[in-house]
């Protein structure tokens, strides 16, 4: 199915990605975000997502605020891969990098932090529309409270009498909690993090593809609660809308078949119960 085609389909969103998305919308005027660190919004894709992938693109290239770039991370073979309407955007802003291994979802925020720990980074999905205000929220979130980590959508994770987890199935998703120790920012609406949020072992790619292989966003929760960074999410609700006809993701398999639990088990049993931990405050 071709991006064009999707557009059509995804309903109220179409007509604003038409208006937004145009060559002439990625060239037009931005404001910049007056940060005093770099900002860089940070995507990683995959071939079976390649279809949408130039349509959630375009909609981060046109964003109100001008981050200092936008960063897809693929493998060399990934790379040959991408189709034209992709490489067509290195002309309006978009960088594409290979981080020379496969480190799955995780590439969309471990090779920026590598290559610009002194930036704010802000994650995004590769099958999502992202409004044109989506970015500048989350910086003048981050101007003023710029020590916490801040998301869009979160969910709120629900222990047992002894304070465990339940499963992940149980939690309050979609939570209207804004913040709290068990707060849990969830990457399909976006993530920022401030320069030195997450624990040094955030980077061990040998803890995480062992530990956690396809749950990138527990990872991040608990490097950050060992890094002493709290997360909040903006209060305000905006409808998230993915790509009609989009591959289903990671969320198939770690919550369809709860393998979301089992990696769950192996961080709390590595690293105990975040929520309990007596984490010192970030100078």
């Amino acid at each position: 199915m071709s991006g064009a085609s999707l557009v059509h389909r995804v309903g109220d969103a179409s007509r604003r990605l038409r208006v937004h998305a145009s060559a002439s919308g990625i060239r037009g005027r931005r404001r910049g975000h007056g940060l005093p660190v770099p900002l860089y919004v940070s995507v990683t894709s995959y071939p079976r997502r390649y279809p949408v992938l130039a349509i959630t693109l375009r909609s981060l290239l046109v964003q109100s605020l001008r981050p200092d770039g936008v960063l897809l991370w693929v493998t060399d073979e990934e790379r040959n891969a991408l189709p034209s309407d992709v490489l067509r955007l290195e002309r309006h802003g978009l960088t594409i990098r290979s981080g020379g291994a496969d480190l799955r979802s995780y590439a969309k925020l471990v090779f920026t932090l590598e290559a610009h720990p002194e930036a704010v980074v802000v994650t995004a999905d590769d099958d999502t529309y992202y409004w044109r205000r989506w970015l500048e929220s989350l910086v003048a979130a981050h101007r003023r409270e710029p020590r916490s980590i801040w998301s869009h959508r979160a969910h709120w994770i629900t222990v047992e009498p002894n304070g465990s987890p339940r499963p992940y199935a149980c939690w309050e998703h979609r939570t209207a909690r804004v913040d709290g120790d068990r707060l849990f920012p969830t990457g399909v609406g976006g993530v920022l993090y401030p320069p030195g949020a997450l624990h040094p072992d955030a980077l061990d790619r040998d803890a995480f593809l062992r530990l956690a292989p396809q749950a990138d966003d527990l990872w991040f929760y608990w490097q950050a609660k060992r890094g002493g960074t709290p997360a909040r999410r903006l209060p305000t609700r905006r409808p998230l809308r993915t790509w009609i006809g989009a591959s289903p993701g990671l969320a198939e398999g770690n919550v369809g078949r709860a393998q979301n639990d089992a990696q769950l088990a192996a961080l709390v049993a590595a690293y105990g119960l975040p929520w309990h931990a007596e984490v010192p405050p970030r100078p």
